[in-house]
């Protein structure tokens, strides 16, 4: 078993991790929905996976690539991209193809919650998502410069 306890700051003051949010509207009050996580060097990974027949399609897209080790977690809030069925899985594909090629990055991961998926909220995330990886990367440029 593990224990988890509150960081003082936040994941943001833990050296070695990079993180950053945006709005890019899919809470209605325009709050921050989108993030990530990125850390300095590729982390080894464990997991527990659901028993529930209706896995959502990032755990899907884990479980089936067997990743190991993670070098950046995209989280998006409000859309839980749950019983989506294959183009749930390729949309998720699609976004961690995309964190690969703009970031350079070789072991993303999504994490995705919130209400059950409507398809408008799979592709304005798919949409946005290039939103943020221009922000991150303008984020970990600074990062590297202090």
């Amino acid at each position: 078993m593990f224990n988890c306890i509150s960081i003082k700051g936040g994941i943001s003051s833990v050296k070695g991790f990079y993180c950053d949010g945006i709005s890019i509207g899919l809470k209605p009050d325009n709050g921050l929905d989108l993030a990530f996580i990125r850390p300095s060097k590729p982390c080894n990974i464990s997991y527990l996976f659901t028993t529930n027949r209706f896995k959502a399609a990032p755990l899907k897209y884990v479980e089936q690539n067997k990743i190991e080790q993670c070098d950046f977690i995209l989280i998006n809030a409000k859309n839980a991209n749950a019983m989506t069925g294959k183009e749930g899985i390729a949309d998720v594909e699609e976004i961690m193809q995309a964190c690969k090629e703009k970031l350079g990055v070789k072991y993303p991961l999504m994490s995705s919650t919130g209400s059950l998926v409507c398809d408008y909220l799979n592709k304005r995330l798919l949409m946005d998502c290039k939103s943020l990886i221009s922000k991150q990367k303008i984020a970990l440029m600074q990062a590297m410069q202090l």
